[in-house]
């Protein structure tokens, strides 16, 4: 029930990300600048490929390591969405 929950809320946020962008989008000028938002992925997958390469040579208390890192991300997507 937990993954099915997990799954269904990520549903939820992506069409809500691509719902949004699509009614920006109807609020774009053909001379607006062309927007790169693919290469906000680029930091996720350094951290998931980091932390499975710790996890494949043994580090201890990596997934502690892994919980920091995304409350901390967590924390600062918020206080960048309220600035």
């Amino acid at each position: 029930m937990a993954a099915a929950a997990v799954l269904t809320s990520g549903i939820n946020i992506c069409g809500g990300f691509v719902l949004t962008k699509r009614m920006l989008d109807m609020f774009k000028r053909k001379t607006d600048p062309k927007e790169y938002n693919h290469l906000y992925a680029i930091p996720g997958i350094a951290a998931i490929g980091s932390l499975l390469g710790s996890h494949m040579m043994g580090v201890p208390n990596i997934y502690q390591m892994g919980y920091l890192f995304s409350s901390l991300c967590c924390l600062g997507g918020i206080s960048g969405l309220s600035s």
